[in-house]
């Protein structure tokens, strides 16, 4: 993962860095995704962009060489960050039970990344497809969201809404 920093409002900016990164701009709580990465808007200065660990060094240094003379921060925190990755009929339900976010179909769509809370974490969900989901969030928190994930989604706890 590498966070980065920079006004979003430069086209010119944007445009360098969708070439040097390979992945179209996200719109506002969107994400873009390609076979190898996934970029996301975090707010009206930050994005998330999501790669291979593998590729994180050469990608984060393609991202400094195009941001050189900006005003920007860009920075690997693969391991300040955990993914989660949730996935069954009641995804939405399981969130609901933790966020104060609608998670309906015609409110919480497909890409559309939100930061919340999961009780007291701070976190970002988006769903990938309409029963898989994504949660990030800090890895000093790891095994607490675990747990209120793994009860949230216990059978017999369902809520029964969707």
């Amino acid at each position: 993962m590498i966070t980065l920093r920079l006004d979003l409002e430069n086209q010119l900016l944007k445009r360098k860095l969708r070439h040097a990164l390979g992945i179209s701009m996200p719109s506002v709580r969107q994400t873009e995704a390609t076979t190898d990465a996934l970029l996301g808007w975090m707010s009206p200065d930050e994005l998330l962009y999501f790669c291979m660990k593998s590729e994180v060094v050469n990608r984060l240094n393609r991202v400094k060489e195009t941001m050189t003379s900006y005003h920007s921060l860009s920075l690997d925190v693969s391991d300040a960050r955990v993914v989660f990755s949730l996935e069954g009929g009641k995804v939405r339900e399981v969130i609901a039970k933790l966020a104060p976010i609608d998670t309906a179909i015609n409110s919480l769509e497909l890409g559309e990344i939100r930061r919340t809370r999961l009780s007291q974490v701070a976190a970002a969900i988006w769903l990938t497809e309409e029963n898989r989901a994504t949660i990030i969030c800090f890895r000093s928190v790891e095994k607490y969201l675990r747990d209120l994930l793994l009860i949230s989604c216990k059978k017999g706890s369902e809520v029964g809404v969707w």
